[in-house]
């Protein structure tokens, strides 16, 4: 089984990865800001860390794409990431190296930050089974979230 290759995200990274997203990560993208998925992972990779955004590679072709940014820092150790993962069904092929990925990377992530949180759409099953998995807690349900005001359910990892 072919195993992923992780490369620092790109530009061309996000134009060959956006027709391919999972549907669910498109209308959550959708619901959330309005965009469509290449303006979504254009966005994301233009605000994350320069140094913690990555594309995940499988067969010399993206199929997800990650990372995380600043959203607190208040001079404690209480400092707060924001993360966010796109990607292709073909995340599936291989599970648990993906899973030893995001693993991999989320321990990255939390060197530079205590917290990491995001918010998925209520609607999007598999990501609320999957980052339980991965350490992540439901904390809050909002109603009328995002442009579509549509239910989102933050989760938080604390390290």
């Amino acid at each position: 089984m072919e195993k992923f290759e992780i490369k620092p995200a790109s530009r061309v990274h996000a134009t060959q990865l956006a027709p391919r997203l999972r549907p669910a990560d498109q209308l959550e993208v959708y619901r959330a800001s309005g965009m469509n998925s290449l303006d979504a992972l254009i966005d994301s990779v233009a605000v994350s860390d320069e140094d913690m955004c990555w594309t995940a590679m499988l067969a010399g072709h993206p199929v997800a794409m990650f990372g995380t940014n600043e959203l607190v820092n208040d001079g404690t150790e209480d400092t707060i990431g924001g993360i966010w993962l796109l990607a292709s069904p073909a995340i599936y092929t291989n599970k648990r190296d993906f899973h030893r990925n995001c693993q991999k990377y989320l321990d990255k992530m939390h060197e530079r930050y205590r917290y990491l949180t995001n918010f998925v759409d209520a609607d999007n099953l598999v990501t609320m089974q999957w980052l339980p998995r991965l350490g992540f807690a439901p904390v809050q349900k909002i109603e009328d979230f995002g442009v579509q005001g549509t239910p989102f359910i933050q989760y938080v990892s604390e390290r």
